[in-house]
């Protein structure tokens, strides 16, 4: 499609010289006096001007509209995933035997992000610099929802944190919170000493922003502080580079550190555990097999890491944070699926949408505890 539109720019500039610049420069529009010339090149760009703005105006709601659709109405409903507290009882991690398996069908005609449009569907905290990439150490200041509220949430961590924006964003405001977003690129908020796959070198920004980031809470001192993080970043042990997930019990160790660190300055922690991981980019999947949306889907077994989730529910509660396993609900049945009603779970291969993550909201707001009156 690309290469045909590229070649049809060349037949409309042939075109466009054929039968109207030639026409201007060599025919009866030639012989008029330049100031002639002049107004009328001025009205004709001015015309052009106010089509594109029109043409603007036109397409920009739609896009808007696409991105503010009520996903709660077009999105199944979901069997809530557990949340225990101490001293509740750890729920049951990962999928069970008895999980459904997922129907098969074509891609929906009105996907809800289109896969045109799913790359550009990323949280406004990277456009507006609430989200700190990889050479910042200092966080942003950016505050949503009610910001002269007297609730305070911050949510914290890595780009797996920044996909929780748009849930606790409809959350702000809804109960009036103040939300302040503070997350980073491939930095966990887990402390531990990180090593950076594109840099090749420690992460020296990450242990300073989150030191920063820990700073920040303990002046601010929030109702609730709401982290989360991938569990596939790379740790710096003993000078070489090693998958997180191959040292839980350095996990273990750098996450209690760290929400014991938060709980001295928070009202309250929550810890969401990570997001089920697909296999390859749903995306560009689903657009090889528009017939099948089933053949994107990845086994349970592949895209749910339960001994993580079991590593961090059992922090969290030891550490007397909330935790909340949101497995079932990227995952409701086996094999995984990437489209839930018409709604594309995933952005890329392990970010979900901005509308599948807003139709989590309510699916999350019970289970957060109470920020009082």
């Amino acid at each position: 499609m690309r290469l045909a539109l590229l070649g049809l720019t060349f037949v409309l500039a042939a075109a466009s010289r054929r039968w109207i610049e030639d026409p201007i420069r060599g025919g009866g529009l030639a012989v008029l006096r330049p100031s002639r010339q002049l107004a009328l090149a001025g009205a004709l760009s001015v015309v052009v001007a106010a089509v594109a703005l029109g043409s603007g105006r036109v397409v920009a709601p739609a896009t808007v509209a696409e991105a503010r659709t009520p996903v709660e109405v077009i999105l199944p409903s979901l069997a809530p995933p557990t949340a225990s507290t101490p001293p509740g009882p750890s729920a049951t991690v990962g999928p069970s035997p008895t999980l459904p398996p997922s129907p098969a069908g074509p891609v929906p005609a009105n996907l809800v992000p289109s896969l045109a449009s799913v790359r550009d569907d990323i949280p406004v905290v990277y456009d507006q610099g609430c989200h700190a990439e990889s050479g910042e150490t200092k966080p942003g200041t950016c505050a949503f929802g009610a910001t002269d509220s007297s609730r305070t949430v911050f949510l914290i961590g890595d780009s797996h944190a920044a996909q929780w924006f748009p849930t606790l964003e409809r959350l702000a405001r809804e109960h009036d919170w103040r939300l302040v977003s503070l997350t980073k690129s491939a930095c966990p908020v887990a402390d531990l000493p990180v090593y950076h796959t594109t840099l090749k070198r420690e992460y020296t920004e990450c242990a300073t922003w989150r030191s920063a980031v820990l700073e920040r809470i303990r002046a601010d001192r929030p109702d609730l502080v709401v982290l989360s993080d991938s569990r596939a970043g790379q740790l710096l042990v003993d000078g070489a580079q090693v998958p997180s997930t191959t040292r839980d019990d350095l996990w273990a160790a750098g996450l209690r550190r760290s929400i014991t660190a938060i709980a001295t300055a928070a009202r309250r922690v929550v810890v969401i555990g990570d997001t089920p991981n697909p296999t390859g980019d749903p995306p560009v999947c689903l657009s090889d097999h528009l017939d099948d949306a089933l053949a994107c889907a990845t086994p349970a077994s592949k895209a749910l890491g339960p001994a993580r989730t079991a590593t961090e529910r059992r922090v969290a509660e030891r550490a007397g944070a909330t935790f909340i396993d949101p497995s079932r609900w990227l995952c409701p049945s086996d094999p995984c699926p990437v489209v839930i009603g018409r709604v594309l779970i995933y952005r890329d291969g392990h970010h979900m949408t901005t509308p599948f993550a807003a139709a989590l909201a309510p699916y999350l707001d019970p289970l957060l505890p109470p920020l009082g009156p």
